[in-house]
């Protein structure tokens, strides 16, 4: 970090701002969390699926 700061001097502010802009815009925000939402889902549907069956298999009367 201390070498970073030392370093402030030769970075291209320019270049800072446009990557920043990039990165960090609130609609690029929201579909990266989008993406990390659908994969969530994606991954923890069968387990889920599995679940519902075993609790409805676990409910039914004998």
């Amino acid at each position: 970090m201390i070498s970073t700061v030392t370093n402030l001097r030769t970075i291209d502010r320019r270049a800072c701002r446009e990557s920043f802009d990039l990165r960090f815009t609130a609609k690029r925000m929201v579909s990266d969390y989008l993406k990390i939402y659908e994969e969530v889902v994606r991954d923890n549907q069968f387990a889920f699926s599995s679940q519902l069956r075993i609790d409805a298999q676990s409910s039914m009367p004998l």
